[in-house]
């Protein structure tokens, strides 16, 4: 006998895609109560829901998906209709129609790329001036950008100084998702890291922005610095005889950007160098790593100690141990330090724990390398 509890039961069985026969055995099993399937499909008939044979045969296809989930993944977590139908063994035509009976507005396949090509957020870039040439600063340097898609502008750097990897992290991850991993450099080891960034809002970082440092107002220029200097520059404090010199320094290959500089400095009474500090081809050897030279490499360097201390209290710098070292020179100037015998102790003290910092960088990056690199 079926009760109204069973007939409500067995129309939410039927409905959800199971067959008459599937669902008759299904309510014998919950109701210990042997219910024939012709009996069944009467009851389901006088209650207008006995599918026909297309809709059967589309109902059977679909039995085993679970369509809440299905539009949970789609809507919430992005998840594209070929992934969904790879998950639940179903087709892509499926999974649309099941999305649209549900009223889902299923994305054309030109939204649908950008969508799922957007899986990880990105914000827009903030569109601040000086934000703009500190970052075009700092990715001129030491730091390749590309176009991974037409949504997407990827961001990649390598360093062995995890303060460097920490500032680019600050830098650029409210704006994107970022991804830390280590890699064999040559004969040592170092961490990579990349960005994927909007790219209709950070494809300014595509260009050759060798002409804009000439029309940056100063506050703008020295942002730009800001950004040449912590990414491939230098600030340091070096032994003249029984004295000490301040000096900075921007290095690069691209000699042209570097005789600009040096021309807008000049426009503020900044006086510096350039000179080819790497001939091509040639090797060296820094803290174990063995560094080839491609192409030649220029230094423009500024020594005169009022042109430093100006530059040093207008400089924006995020990278800690520039800033560190700004510090020091700060301390010797108020202390009016003038020989080496005065400063060579925390100079030397810096410089160890910087050392040590990127020598446990680099021995965790081996660790983590060969660890995934096990056969």
């Amino acid at each position: 006998m079926i009760n109204m509890r069973i007939l409500e039961e067995a129309k939410g069985l039927y409905l959800k895609g199971n067959s008459i026969r599937k669902t008759a055995k299904m309510l014998s099993s919950e109701y210990g109560c042997g219910i024939s399937h012709e009996i069944l499909r009467r009851k389901l008939k006088d209650a207008g829901i006995v599918r026909n044979n297309s809709e059967a045969q589309k109902a059977c296809k679909r039995s085993h998906l679970p369509i809440q989930k299905i539009i949970g993944l789609y809507i919430g977590d992005k998840i594209s209709l070929r992934t969904l139908a790879k998950m639940f063994k179903s087709n892509k035509r499926t999974i649309h129609k099941i999305l649209e009976e549900n009223g889902i507005s299923v994305k054309d396949s030109s939204e649908a790329n950008k969508l799922f090509n957007t899986k990880y957020v990105k914000l827009p870039f903030s569109g601040d001036e000086y934000e703009k040439a500190y970052i075009t600063g700092l990715v001129k340097s030491d730091v390749h950008a590309r176009a991974k898609s037409k949504y997407t502008l990827r961001l990649t750097t390598g360093s062995t100084h995890p303060a460097f990897i920490n500032m680019f992290r600050q830098v650029f991850e409210k704006y994107g998702s970022l991804y830390v991993y280590p890699v064999k450099y040559h004969s040592s080891y170092q961490w990579n890291i990349t960005a994927d960034l909007d790219f209709s809002s950070f494809n300014f970082l595509l260009l050759n922005n060798n002409a804009m440092t000439l029309n940056y107002d100063k506050n703008t220029f020295i942002s730009f610095i800001s950004g040449l200097i912590d990414a491939d520059g230098s600030i340091c404090i070096k032994k003249v005889r029984e004295y000490f010199q301040y000096v900075i320094k921007i290095f690069g290959e691209d000699k042209k950007l570097l005789e600009k500089i040096k021309t807008k400095f000049y426009e503020f009474n900044i006086k510096s160098e350039i000179y080819l500090y790497e001939k091509k081809g040639s090797v060296r050897i820094l803290r174990g790593r063995t560094i080839k030279y491609n192409n030649d490499y220029y230094c423009l360097e500024i020594w005169r100690r009022e042109n430093v201390m100006t530059i040093l209290k207008a400089l924006s710098l995020k990278h800690p141990e520039k800033i560190a070292k700004r510090k020091l020179i700060y301390d010797f100037e108020n202390k009016g330090f003038k020989k080496w015998n005065q400063v060579e102790d925390p100079i030397i003290e810096l410089r160890r724990k910087i050392k040590d910092a990127v020598n446990k960088t680099v021995e965790d990056a081996q660790i983590k390398y060969e660890n995934r690199n096990k056969a």
